[in-house]
Order: C-alpha cells, then sequence, then structure tokens
C-alpha cells in the first residue's frame, strides 16, 4: 500500500487532509432534473469545483433533458466540462 503517513488527534490516528485540487471527478446523470439524483449530483460538482476539482458531467438517458437546467448550465460556466449522450 506504500508508505501512509498518519497524524494523531486525541490518541487516534487520522490521516492528513489531501489537497483535491487539479484532481478529476467524473460524474455520471442518468436521470431527469427533476430526479432527488440529478440535484445531488448538481450540488456534488459545485462542492468539487468549489475545492479546485476539474468536474466532467455527463449527461446520459433522462439527464439529458436537463442539459438546459440553471444549475448545469451555471456549473459549466464556472469551467465544468459537461457532455451529453444524445438518446439514438
Amino acid at each position: 500500500m506504500g508508505n501512509t503517513s498518519f497524524d494523531t488527534h486525541n490518541g487516534f490516528p487520522y490521516r492528513r487532509p489531501v489537497s483535491l485540487h487539479g484532481k478529476k471527478l467524473g460524474l455520471l446523470l442518468s436521470t431527469g432534473p427533476e430526479a432527488p439524483g440529478f440535484q445531488h449530483g448538481l450540488r456534488l460538482a459545485e462542492a468539487a469545483l468549489q475545492k479546485g476539482v476539474d468536474v466532467y458531467v455527463y449527461c446520459i438517458d433522462d439527464a439529458v433533458a436537463g442539459v438546459g437546467h440553471p444549475h448545469l448550465q451555471a456549473l459549466k460556466a464556472r469551467g465544468s466540462s459537461v457532455t451529453v449522450k444524445w438518446p439514438c
């Protein structure tokens, strides 16, 4: 597993925080914009962007209907990559 360094807090080991800046996160959304999963995915993407993560959102199936969703468009404006797989 490699060399892992732990600190202690109140006698319990914990791993030092790792910077997420420059890491990549891909999210595959397949539910429509009215579904809780779609909204949760957008909130996760937002949180990742705030930490400096490169976010890639892929919309397939019912999520394609949410391409124009204001929150998704705001994420795109902030630098998130949005890819759409149109149904055949």
